[in-house]
C-alpha cells in the first residue's frame, strides 16, 4: 500500500472515532443508563420518609422506613427530595380561616411546600445519605403542633433506564402521610410507552373520613373548625365532617379509597390547628360538612384543589343553598410552577345522620418522566377520587382533586395522553324524589397541572374539574358546586442527561516512515446542557501503528487511560464549556506488510 492511502486510512479512523456519554452534573443526572434495558410494571419506585429536617446546601439527608420496590439506596442513585407539606393557615373560626380573607379557605404562607429537586447519592451509611452536591432547598419534617399542621418531606429512588417499555400499568404506593403517591422514572434514550399505562389515580392526599352517624343535641352552627376532643371526646363528631388531607396537614381520621384510617393512633389528636372538623378548607385540602343549628343536617363536603380550587359542598337537609349552606368548602389554588408541585387534595367529608358513610375522595399523585425519546402511545392517569356518594338521606363526600404530571423530553410527547381531571362530588341520597329529600351532595375536585417539554410534541390532556354531586331523582345540585379546571404549561426544557459532546480527531501523522513517531490527539468539547462525569472515550488505531503511550489533559479529568490491542479507552469529566484532549503517541512499523 502507498503512502497516499496510509493517510488516507488514517483519516478515516479519525472521523469514527467512538464517544458514549455515561453521565451529566451529579445534581441533575447521577448515572444515566445504569438499570439498562426493561420492561416495567408495577411500582418501580423506593419511598423514604425524611426522618429529620435538611438545611439548604447540606449534603446529607437522615431517611426513615421505606415502601414501595425496596430497593435499598446506594452510590450512584438518582434520587428526588420531595416537600409533600408545609403550608401554614389561619386557623380562625371565621371566614378569615385558611387565607386570612373571607372565603374560609387556602393559607397564609406556602414555605417549601411543593419544592423538588434531583440529586446523585455518593454514600449511604445505615440511614444517613451523603449527597453529590447540596442541596437547592431547604426541606422539613415536623408533627402536628396546635399551630402547625404536619410538615413531611421524602426522598424517591428514581429507576435510570437506558431504553424502557411500559409493560401493562406501572402505579405507585400510595399516599401514607409520610411518604408515596408519586412515580419518576429517568430514561437516558427511549421510552416505549407501548399502549402502556402509568396510573397514580386517587393515590395522591387523603380524603376526610366520615366517622359515625347519630344525632347531637350539641350542635352548633357554622364552625370553620371543630376540636375532637371538645366534641363528646369520643374521637367522633356526630353533626361536624373530617376535612380532608393537604398541603397544610393530615387529619387524623383518612378514607384512603379502601379503608378508615386512623394517623394519630388512639390519641384523639387532632390533625389540624383548632381541629379537624367542620367547613374551613386548610390549605388545597376540601372542608368537611357541617350542621346548621341544629336543625338542617347532611350537608357535603367540599373537593380538593390543586392548581385550581375544589367545589363547595351542598346545603344540608330541608335548608336553603342560597342563605344556609354550611357544607364544606373547596381547597384552594396552588401555584404550581416547573420547580414545585403537589399532589391533588383529599375532599371532605360529607356529613351524615342516618347511615351513610360519604367519605371524601383522594387527590391524585404525581408523575414525573425524564426521558430523550417518547415513541408508542402512553396514557398517564392522575385524576382524583370521586366522593363517596350516599344512598340514604345523608350528605355526600367531597371529590379529590387532580395530580400533576412534569414531562421532560426532546420529541415524542404527541403520542402521551395525560388524565388529570378532578373527581365528581358525591350524590346525596340520589333514589328520593319528594321535595323535601334534597340533602347536601359533595363538591367536585379541582383539575390538576400538567408542564412539558416546549417542542417535543403536545401531549393530550384532561383538565376538567369535577362536577358536584346531585340529590334526588331530580339531580338538584342543593348549593354544591363544581370544581374549577385545571392548567398546562410548555416550559419544562429538555431532557438534561444527553450532553451535547464534539470529538474531534487530529490527523498528524504524515506520510509513512518505518520508525518515525508521530503523536495525535482526541479532543472532547461540551456544549452543555450540563458537565459530563464518567464519560467513555474509545479509539481503535490501524494496524501497522504501535501505541507507545497515551495521556490527558488536564490530567485531573481523567480518571481512567488504558489500551488493549490496538485500541484506546479512557474515563473523562468534562465541566460545561471544557475540552479535554488525549494525546497518542504512536510509531509506524518497520514492517511494509503490516499495511
Amino acid at each position: 500500500m502507498n503512502n497516499k492511502n496510509v493517510a488516507r486510512l488514517i483519516t478515516f479512523f479519525a472521523i469514527t472515532c467512538l464517544f458514549l456519554a455515561s453521565g451529566a452534573k451529579a445534581a441533575m443526572c447521577a448515572v444515566p443508563a445504569s438499570d439498562g434495558d426493561q420492561s416495567i410494571s408495577g411500582v418501580v419506585n423506593t419511598y423514604y420518609e425524611g426522618a429529620s429536617s435538611a438545611s439548604a446546601g447540606s449534603t446529607t439527608i437522615t431517611v426513615g422506613a421505606s415502601s414501595g420496590a425496596i430497593n435499598p439506596l446506594a452510590a450512584g442513585d438518582l434520587v428526588i427530595i420531595m416537600q409533600m407539606q408545609d403550608a401554614q393557615f389561619n386557623s380562625a373560626n371565621s371566614s378569615a380561616y385558611g387565607s386570612g380573607g373571607t372565603s374560609g379557605r387556602g393559607y397564609t404562607a406556602l414555605n417549601q411546600t411543593g419544592r423538588y429537586e434531583f440529586a446523585r447519592v455518593d454514600s449511604v451509611v445505615g440511614s444517613s445519605v451523603t449527597l453529590s452536591e447540596g442541596l437547592t432547598y431547604s426541606y422539613t419534617n415536623a408533627n402536628a403542633t396546635l399551630t402547625r399542621g404536619q410538615r413531611r418531606f421524602q426522598v424517591i429512588k428514581v429507576p435510570q433506564y437506558n431504553n424502557v417499555n411500559i409493560s401493562g400499568t406501572v402505579t405507585a404506593a400510595p399516599w401514607d402521610g409520610r411518604k408515596g403517591g408519586v412515580v419518576a422514572i429517568d430514561v437516558a434514550n427511549t421510552l416505549n410507552g407501548a399502549g402502556g399505562t402509568i396510573d397514580v389515580s386517587g393515590l395522591g392526599f387523603r380524603g376526610g373520613a366520615h366517622r359515625r352517624t347519630g344525632f347531637a343535641a350539641d350542635a352548633t352552627s357554622r364552625f370553620f373548625y371543630v376540636d375532637t376532643e371538645a366534641n363528646n371526646n369520643s374521637g367522633t363528631n356526630l353533626r361536624h365532617s373530617s376535612k380532608g388531607e393537604g398541603i397544610a396537614g393530615t387529619p387524623q381520621y383518612v378514607f384512603d379509597g379502601t379503608l378508615v384510617i386512623d394517623t394519630n393512633g388512639l390519641s384523639n389528636a387532632d390533625g389540624y390547628p383548632g381541629g379537624d372538623y367542620g367547613r374551613g378548607a386548610p390549605g388545597n385540602a376540601g372542608g368537611g360538612g357541617n350542621e346548621w343549628s341544629n336543625a338542617g343536617n347532611d350537608s357535603g363536603g367540599g373537593g380538593g384543589a390543586n392548581v385550581s380550587n375544589g367545589g363547595n359542598g351542598g346545603a344540608g337537609w330541608n335548608l336553603d343553598p342560597a342563605t344556609q349552606n354550611v357544607g364544606g368548602l373547596g381547597g384552594a389554588s396552588f401555584p404550581a410552577s416547573l420547580s414545585s408541585i403537589v399532589m391533588g387534595g383529599g375532599g371532605g367529608a360529607g356529613l351524615a345522620n342516618n347511615s351513610g358513610q360519604p367519605h371524601g375522595g383522594a387527590g391524585g399523585g404525581i408523575i414525573i418522566i425524564r426521558a430523550n425519546i417518547v415513541v408508542g402511545s402512553l396514557t398517564l392517569n392522575a385524576a382524583g377520587a370521586d366522593g363517596v356518594q350516599s344512598t340514604q338521606n345523608d350528605g355526600g363526600g367531597g371529590a379529590g382533586a387532580g395530580g400533576s404530571v412534569a414531562l421532560t423530553a426532546t420529541s415524542g410527547l404527541g403520542s402521551v395522553t395525560v388524565d388529570i381531571s378532578g373527581g365528581q362530588g358525591g350524590d346525596a341520597w340520589p333514589v328520593d324524589s319528594s321535595a323535601n329529600g334534597m340533602h347536601g351532595p359533595g363538591g367536585g375536585g379541582g383539575g390538576g397541572y400538567l408542564i412539558y417539554s416546549p417542542g417535543a410534541g403536545t401531549p393530550s390532556v384532561n383538565l376538567s374539574a369535577g362536577a358536584g354531586g346531585t340529590t334526588t331523582t331530580r339531580n338538584e345540585p342543593h348549593g354544591a358546586t363544581s370544581g374549577v379546571a385545571g392548567s398546562q404549561s410548555s416550559a419544562a426544557g429538555r431532557y438534561p442527561c444527553v450532553a451535547d459532546i464534539q470529538v474531534t480527531k487530529s490527523d498528524t501523522l504524515g506520510d509513512y516512515q518505518p520508525g518515525a513517531t508521530r503523536t495525535y490527539s482526541i479532543a472532547v468539547t461540551n456544549n452543555g446542557p450540563g458537565d459530563v462525569i464518567g464519560a467513555s472515550v474509545t479509539d481503535t488505531v490501524p494496524v501497522g501503528l504501535n501505541i507507545d503511550a497515551i495521556s490527558c489533559a488536564p490530567v485531573s479529568n481523567c480518571s481512567s487511560l488504558t489500551t488493549t490491542g490496538q485500541n484506546i479507552e479512557a474515563t473523562v469529566d468534562v465541566g460545561l464549556g471544557e475540552t479535554v484532549t488525549i494525546s497518542v503517541d504512536v510509531t509506524y512499523s518497520t514492517a511494509p506488510e503490516d499495511y
